[in-house]
């Protein structure tokens, strides 16, 4: 009986734990970025903007003060956006998206795979291209970033998981997986004459 592998999309469980996984991995990432961007601000002319985004970075001047994450004020000043793309370029780095696999680590504990959206229920699971997938954590940053410029950043983590949610409902796919033209998937082995045999 020949098996072939065949992909389907991914279970709302696995979805979940993947989910989990990643988010912890983002928010190590932002708050590396914030702690040694506030190292620099001292020492760099021109970065401080005089305002509370500034001041709540983990600087040698203070503790860290992260009451910006529920305030919108200071979130829009030039500390914020050098601090966000920072972290955005730091993150897709580590989330695998420019390696062979593009699978970050929330994937591989759960044992999923991204691939493109159109090779869904085919037995080609080969990888997204690297800018597929970096795009779609692109996206992912980007909707984090306008919530919390827009109400702080409980608001960016509430706007990326109402963008995720759809991936636990019918065909599975977060709006970013969706704009990304990606797929995350899981692979099982199937018979071949029944996947391959014509419908009535």
């Amino acid at each position: 009986m020949p098996l072939q592998r065949q992909s389907r999309t991914a279970g709302a469980l696995p979805r979940a734990f993947q989910m989990g996984i990643d988010a912890v991995l983002a928010f190590l990432t932002l708050f590396v970025v914030l702690t040694f961007f506030g190292w620099l601000i001292p020492v760099v002319p021109g970065l401080d903007d005089g305002k509370s985004f500034a001041f709540a970075l983990c600087s040698g001047a203070g503790p860290c003060d992260m009451t910006w994450v529920t305030e919108l004020d200071g979130t829009s000043g030039i500390t914020f956006w050098i601090s966000m793309f920072l972290a955005l370029g730091t993150f897709v780095l580590t989330s695998g998206a420019l390696s062979q696999s593009r699978k970050s680590m929330g994937m591989s504990a759960a044992s999923t795979i991204p691939i493109p959206r159109r090779n869904l229920g085919t037995s080609d699971t080969n990888p997204p291209g690297r800018f597929a997938m970096a795009s779609r954590w692109t996206i992912v940053l980007v909707v984090f970033m306008l919530g919390a410029l827009f109400g702080g950043g409980m608001l960016g983590v509430l706007l990326v998981v109402l963008c995720w949610l759809p991936s636990l409902f019918g065909p599975r796919l977060a709006l970013y997986d969706f704009l990304a033209g990606v797929a995350i998937a899981e692979v099982s082995l199937v018979d071949r004459e029944i996947a391959v045999a014509p419908q009535a």
